[in-house]
């Protein structure tokens, strides 16, 4: 009777707690913004936008998406597109296009609704999330963390507790938006989940039914027992209670790390003071002991925990100054997730600081191997290599160019290529690469002082002083910094100086030939005159 009971109570509760699936439509500020410039920019995309909301409304999902699509497409500078576009292609399945869409969309607007929608994208949709998904959602809500997006994080990390069905989890991040915002959306929306999670009459309703049953059952024991052995009715009476408390649900503290983690897990040591996962970091060598696959596949919120700590450990060893111990922790983080660029971008950044310039460019490259850019991470590549001191090498040179064309094909990279090619442009010295650049940039910011600069470093390099002395006219009109104008004007009159050198020396050149050219007449005209008359030039 007592096993019937009970599982009578699960089957409801786990039926009352299935969440309902839907594409979140609110809009945010940010998103209210973007409104208000596509109304003045672009008033097709905002049509496109509001055909596709009501489109994804309606449940006509894969229409909707064909409408965010287009509208990106035609306007790629408006990140509600991109993350309308992600939240369809999440919900149709299509995670690893989702999670691209986002990425991009955060990378135009980092707001609320764009950074939950690519946690969402790792962890939502019809299939289950995979191990590497629900990590990579972890570590985003750990990295926003650090960066003191309180209310943001908690509302990710209330969206994967719910997508994973881990209620502690969830009851942590519900009472931290309660402490954040009480009022605001994503507080409402993690209170509606966790009391479907944990209904409050049906649980207490359930595990009062099941007490009731075992209480009677129980009691009916103890009076048998109490007309043989009426000294044992004490201990009944401690079973009864022992069992009865026994049988109420444990809820885990929010705050408590995992058992495991509190039984096995070392002295968090000098990089981190608390450490989430069971599994230990060795702050010396941290890449010694990452989990295994058919580790972190049995137990993926586990691997997430790992993961966090070593984003903990290596933020630490960066706030206190020891960069280069910090890039081992995020070099472990790439080797551990080898198909995101985040571990590696990260560590680029430590060697960056530590002034292991080499490295650093090492690092950045093999991140643009992976998934996850953002274009300020082909920018950060370009930078470091233009930054080098000498000459760069031939492969060098070739990275850059591949690096370019590559930005031309993704539809995020365009609007800054341009700009990159006449950095590398002038750094190479490549006349061809500056004049594809300048012309670019002078249909799209004609008086732009970077422009003027680009179009002063051309004339330069082609040796047309008077188009460069315009354009430094320009450069100092258009609000170059004086330092730059002076830099500029030296090099001009210099190169000014060179080119009247060269004419000076071409013309005395000329004129020392024709001269020898005039001696050597001369010598001939007399030697014929000698063999042609002998006699006359002994007379």
């Amino acid at each position: 009777m007592i096993r019937a009971v009970a599982i009578a109570v699960a089957a409801a509760l786990v039926a009352v707690a299935a969440p309902a699936s839907a594409a979140l439509l609110a809009h945010d500020g940010a998103d209210e913004r973007e409104i208000r410039a596509m109304q003045v920019k672009s008033p097709h995309a905002l049509d496109l936008l509001n055909q596709g909301e009501a489109k994804a409304a309606a449940g006509s999902l894969k229409e909707a998406q064909a409408l965010f699509e287009q509208a990106h497409t035609e306007n790629i500078d408006f990140g509600i597109l991109w993350r309308r576009d992600c939240e369809m292609l999440t919900e149709l399945g299509r995670r690893p296009e989702a999670v691209r869409a986002c990425s991009t969309a955060i990378q135009d607007v980092r707001s609320a609704n764009n950074m939950r929608a690519l946690v969402s994208a790792f962890v939502d949709g019809p299939e289950a999330p995979t191990t590497s998904g629900l990590a990579m959602a972890l570590l985003v809500t750990a990295t926003e963390r650090h960066k003191g997006m309180s209310l943001r994080v908690a509302a990710a990390a209330c969206d994967i507790s719910e997508r994973i069905g881990d209620v502690p989890m969830l009851q942590r991040c519900t009472e931290e938006l309660e402490r954040i915002d009480p009022n605001d959306p994503a507080t409402r929306q993690a209170r509606a989940a966790l009391e479907s999670q944990c209904p409050p009459w049906r649980f207490w309703l359930g595990w009062g039914a099941i007490a009731a049953v075992l209480a009677a059952t129980l009691g009916h024991a103890a009076l048998r027992l109490l007309r043989r052995r009426s000294g044992q009715a004490g201990a009944v009476a401690a079973a009864a209670v022992a069992l009865l408390a026994g049988s109420a649900p444990a809820v885990a503290r929010a705050d408590d790390p995992p058992a495991a983690s509190r039984a096995t897990a070392p002295d968090a040591g000098r990089y981190g003071h608390k450490w989430l996962s069971k599994w230990a970091i060795d702050d010396a060598h941290p890449d010694s002991n990452i989990p295994a696959e058919k580790d972190r596949d049995a137990d993926p919120l586990q691997f997430g925990y790992w993961l966090q700590d070593l984003v903990v450990k290596g933020d630490h060893a960066a706030q206190i100054g020891d960069h280069v111990a910090a890039a081992h922790f995020f070099e472990t983080l790439g080797k551990a997730v080898p198909d995101r660029a985040i571990g590696f971008i990260k560590a680029c950044d430590e060697y960056e600081a530590a002034g292991e310039i080499d490295t650093a460019i090492e690092r950045c490259g093999e991140a643009l191997l992976r998934e996850g850019l953002q274009v300020k991470d082909y920018t950060h590549f370009a930078k470091l290599v233009i930054g080098k001191p000498g000459k760069l090498s031939d492969k060098e040179k070739g990275a850059l160019t591949n690096l370019i064309a590559h930005m031309r094909e993704d539809p995020a990279g365009r609007p800054f290529v341009d700009d990159l090619e006449c950095q590398v442009g002038v750094r190479t010295t490549n006349v061809a690469q500056l004049r594809e650049c300048t012309a670019a940039l002078v249909q799209k910011a004609p008086d732009d002082p970077k422009t003027i600069v680009y179009q002063w470093n051309l004339a330069f390099l082609e040796g047309t002083s008077s188009q460069a002395e315009n354009l430094l006219e320009r450069a100092q009109a258009a609000g170059v910094a004086p330092a730059e104008i002076e830099k500029m004007r030296a090099a001009t009159t210099d190169n000014s100086m060179r080119r009247y050198l060269r004419r000076a020396l071409v013309v005395l050149a000329a004129g020392l030939l024709v001269g020898a050219l005039g001696v050597a007449l001369r010598a001939n005209a007399a030697r014929k005159r000698v063999e042609e008359d002998p006699a006359a030039v002994k007379g």
